[in-house]
């Protein structure tokens, strides 16, 4: 081989020589690359499978959330209708009440208004007429059967002349009579007083009674009307036991419907704000949804170079 031979040998090993320097940068460059293009896929198949794992958390709470929504709202339906038909059971009660109301008032519509004339008079009694009454050592009869109606009526058994002075000397008497509650009057004790007007009937005339004494005649009409007051309210006790009892369950059922109102207003807060919670819900989960398909795509690319 000549001289020239050796220059083509040395040529074409000084060609390869730069050819390998020039390629194996190039290769290292190449290996970082895909290293890094790598790793970049890793991290956003990390990243990807957090966002969904945030993703099925989100769209969990938000059907969770208008599941809430769907039960209040239902709870909220029943409530409504229960409120309508208790509505309408007030009405009736409220009916009820107002028929036994309207029978009681018209049983004691003649009685009253005697009563209340009697009080009337009894409280116009003038001090001088009692003391004058008090002053007398023997009561004629009519004011001893007048005395003895009152104090029998108002459950004072002694009926002697000494216990009628002392009744009558009182402070207060008449305001006592005046005031008292013709309900203590118990059917035995009206029976009395009936017996004591039957026989002595003459003493309880109102115009014997005015002759009598000016003070015995506004008593004897007291008397007479208690008596008849207490035999209307024997009357009419069925009839306020039942409005008693129907008062009774329209306060229950009030009281029922105020606590549905209050219930309705909390399932109303409670709706808006679950509302507001599935809203917040949903945009967070399509917010979620958008970036992992992004990052998906992203991975395919890099994966394919």
């Amino acid at each position: 081989m000549g001289v020239s031979g050796n220059i083509g040998g040395l040529s074409t090993a000084l060609q390869n020589a730069l050819q390998n320097a020039v390629d194996k940068p190039l290769m290292t460059a190449g290996v970082s690359k895909l290293n890094e293009a790598k790793s970049l896929v890793d991290e956003l198949k990390r990243k990807a499978g957090e966002q969904s794992l945030l993703l099925k958390t989100k769209q969990a709470e938000a059907d969770a959330a208008l599941q809430e929504i769907t039960t209040s709202m239902q709870n909220a339906s029943d409530q409504k209708t229960e409120m309508e038909k208790i509505k309408h059971r007030i009405a009736e009660e409220s009916a009820k009440i107002e028929e036994r109301k309207r029978k009681i008032d018209d049983e004691l519509k003649d009685v009253q208004p005697l009563v209340d004339e009697a009080k009337r008079a009894v409280g116009n009694i003038k001090p001088e007429s009692l003391s004058e009454i008090r002053s007398l050592r023997m009561p004629p009869d009519i004011i001893r059967d007048i005395l003895e109606g009152v104090l029998r009526l108002m459950g004072i058994f002694d009926t002697s002349w000494v216990s009628m002075k002392s009744f009558l000397a009182k402070r207060g008497v008449r305001e006592e009579i005046v005031t008292f509650d013709v309900r203590n009057i118990t059917k035995e004790i009206r029976e009395s007083v009936e017996e004591l007007l039957e026989k002595n009937h003459t003493s309880f005339d109102a115009k014997n009674a005015k002759r009598a004494s000016a003070a015995a005649a506004p008593l004897a009409a007291w008397v007479k009307a208690n008596v008849q007051y207490s035999h209307v309210l024997e009357k009419i006790e069925p009839l306020e036991k039942e409005q008693a009892a129907l008062q009774a369950n329209f306060r229950r059922i009030e009281e029922r419907k105020h606590k549905l109102e209050e219930q309705l207003n909390t399932v109303g807060r409670k709706v808006t704000e679950l509302k507001e919670k599935f809203q917040a819900r949903t945009t967070e989960a399509a917010k979620l949804e958008a970036e992992l398909s992004k990052a998906q795509e992203r991975s395919l690319i890099l994966q394919r170079y």
